[in-house]
């Protein structure tokens, strides 16, 4: 299972619960549905860890940090990647049951920015 060895190490830290270590399985299974790839470790630990730790954080009731101008300003040459983490937040704050806020959209959307860049090389 891809991400197995990561998941263990930030559920035994204390960084991800298993509430949060299922919600980023069902986003990389989007990711993956989308771009019809498998995200490797190369690929998507960045994604993966950003999810796993930020949805636990708010599981928790913490907030989190705003997503800068420049954000937004890379997203606009990817509306691919900002469409699809839209879906991703809407499934997540399905399945959470909590709010994701704009800001984490743009952060998802940074790392797909990501993944779609590395994919095509």
């Amino acid at each position: 299972m891809p991400f197995k060895e990561r998941f263990e190490l930030l559920l035994a830290s204390g960084q991800a619960n298993e509430q949060s270590v299922i919600a980023t399985k069902l986003a990389i299974d989007l990711v993956e549905d989308h771009y019809g790839i498998q995200i490797t470790e190369e690929l998507g630990a960045s994604l993966v860890n950003h999810l796993a730790t930020t949805l636990k954080r708010l599981l928790d009731g913490r907030t989190l940090s705003e997503a800068s101008d420049v954000v937004w300003e890379e997203l606009r040459d990817f509306p691919e990647e900002y469409a699809l983490a839209e879906s991703i937040v809407a499934e997540l704050q399905k399945n959470l049951k909590i709010p994701l806020g704009h800001d984490e959209l743009g952060f998802i959307g940074i790392h797909l920015c990501k993944i779609k860049i590395e994919s095509a090389q």
